[in-house]
């Protein structure tokens, strides 16, 4: 598929569908780990853990669309791409404070846990897609 003459927005290659699912799977990770921490097992309360994930993939898939995040990753050098991801991240996040946030969902939003998600939250996703380009512009280079 050639991505410049593609009419649907966003085009995404099947070759960009793997950093789809590794952010996803990130933040799902992530989200799982701090339910663990504050002793709510996933399989035990699996509503409370879609409830407490939904808001984040959310805006993540939101916000990497508008920018662009899976459109010509390789034209970006690794810098350029970590400061995109890393902005995606924390417009990500404030879109799923705003849902969190709301009187119809469940959760509140305490400073803290705005502090730990961004961080935390900043260090998964920027390990596991600068990891996933390393790997993959590596291997291109060898062909």
């Amino acid at each position: 598929m050639n991505v410049a003459t593609d009419n649907r927005w966003p085009p995404v290659r099947r070759a960009d569908q793997w950093p789809l699912a590794l952010d996803s799977l990130a933040i799902v990770v992530l989200t799982m780990v701090g339910q663990l921490r504050h002793g709510y097992t996933p399989l035990e309360w699996p509503i409370r853990t879609v409830e407490t994930i939904t808001p984040f993939v959310l805006g993540w898939l939101v916000c990497a669309a508008l920018l662009g995040l899976y459109r010509n990753r390789r034209r970006l050098t690794l810098l350029t791409h970590a400061r995109a991801v890393l902005v995606c991240w924390l417009a990500a996040t404030n879109v799923a404070f705003l849902i969190r946030g709301l009187p119809i969902t469940p959760g509140n939003v305490p400073w803290s846990f705005m502090v730990v998600m961004v961080g935390l939250g900043a260090i998964a996703i920027l390990t596991s897609r600068l990891g996933y380009e390393y790997v993959v512009r590596t291997n291109e280079n060898r062909l």
